[in-house]
């Protein structure tokens, strides 16, 4: 009866064996394919990100090149900031009125400035809508 037995039940564990052997190589092989594509995420965001980095430096330039752009604008945005909020805002003092090339020169850098982020989204909604 046992020799009956062992003829019956060696071949059904061995298949099941076999299938559940099959089931861990195809998970592995998916496992190596994720893996895979997980690496050239990776390696497409690297560049992309070398790819960004090169593109500031050619808009900008380097620190030392973009550095006089900086102090002037962070001027402008200290006096903006000393007539609104703290002169209009809180009432804590007054700021004569700029006039001349001052007056000119801040009004340019400051249209400049948010003029080009405006321009900036428009040029991206653009091209959004025609792509």
């Amino acid at each position: 009866m046992q020799w009956i037995l062992s003829l019956i039940s060696a071949p059904l564990f061995n298949t099941l064996l076999k299938g559940w052997q099959m089931k861990l190589d195809a998970a592995n092989q998916a496992g190596a394919q994720a893996a895979d594509v997980a690496k050239a995420a990776m390696i497409a965001e690297v560049q992309q990100r070398a790819t960004n980095a090169s593109v500031v430096v050619a808009t900008l330039g380097h620190w030392y090149t973009a550095l006089p752009m900086i102090l002037v604008m962070a001027v402008a945005a200290a006096y903006f900031i000393k007539c609104v909020a703290w002169d209009t805002m809180l009432g804590l003092g007054t700021t004569e009125k700029l006039g001349g090339d001052i007056q000119t020169s801040y009004n340019l850098i400051m249209s400049f400035w948010f003029g080009a982020a405006g321009a900036r989204g428009m040029i991206a909604v653009v091209r959004g809508l025609w792509r």
